[in-house]
């Protein structure tokens, strides 16, 4: 895709998109929101963190069954619902939290630097 930022790939296991959900709420911490079937049985996903609402197309287009992104936009609740991809919008800031962090954990390792990782609850 443009950019080369999209990530496509199989789950070991297949799940429902109501248990990936729960996976990624236990992992960052808040209840993202949900946009297909819940029941359905998912094992190609896409992802992308931030706001990368807009490569959801390109999901559909090389397979994804469900789309793991940091925000939503109305165009992405009708694509989802007419193409039968769910959509699962986890938080901008809660799915960019941690490659900061390792981005901060490499330049230490690599430049022996102090880094020191400031969050904040930002609900975005």
């Amino acid at each position: 895709g443009e950019q080369n930022l999209l990530n496509i790939g199989r789950l070991k296991t297949p799940k429902t998109v109501s248990e990936l959900t729960a996976e990624i709420a236990q992992k960052l911490g808040r209840t993202p929101t949900i946009v297909g079937n819940t029941q359905q049985t998912v094992s190609r996903a896409a992802w992308c963190t931030g706001g990368a609402q807009g490569f959801f197309q390109t999901a559909i287009d090389e397979g994804a069954e469900v789309y793991v992104t940091g925000e939503i936009s109305e165009a992405q609740y009708h694509l989802a619902n007419e193409t039968g991809t769910a959509f699962i919008a986890a938080g901008h800031h809660a799915t960019e939290r941690y490659g900061i962090q390792a981005l901060g954990d490499a330049l230490a390792q690599q430049f022996g630097v102090k880094v020191q990782f400031f969050d904040e609850n930002n609900p975005a």
